[in-house]
């Protein structure tokens, strides 16, 4: 009986702390997206290999390709833990997997873009920006 009471404590406190963890990388629609970016001083990072990045990004993003996992740690520590970060990708797989990492980091506030990059650019109203 004692080990089956350990037992869900432990099931439990392991319940909180990956809660915890969820609440500092939050989704967003396009448009609460866009409107953050847009309103606030933040980091945009694209997290999509280099050729991805060359044909078609956000505006003031940085790309530091996640797949690249040494670089992409290294890229990272250089950013400030404590600013928001706004994740995109192609899809929305990569920059889940860009935030998991960044949460074991530090960093406390991690916003990733629902759909990434082909979810911005299917509607006419934002159109995508290259430098």
């Amino acid at each position: 009986m004692m080990r089956i009471i350990l037992c869900l404590l432990l099931l439990l406190g392991v319940s909180f702390q990956a809660e915890a963890q969820d609440q500092k990388h939050i989704v967003l629609e396009k448009e609460a997206f866009k409107d953050s970016i847009l309103a606030q001083d933040v980091v945009i990072l694209d997290v999509r290999r280099a050729e991805e990045f060359e044909a078609g990004h956000l505006e003031k993003a940085l790309n530091y390709n996640v797949l690249d996992s040494i670089n992409f740690r290294i890229q990272v520590e250089n950013l400030d833990t404590s600013k928001p970060v706004y994740l995109y990708c192609r899809s929305g797989n990569r920059s889940g997997k860009a935030a998991v990492i960044m949460q074991k980091m530090g960093f406390e506030k991690l916003y990733d873009l629902k759909g990434g990059y082909l979810g911005w650019v299917k509607e006419d109203s934002v159109t995508p920006k290259n430098e």
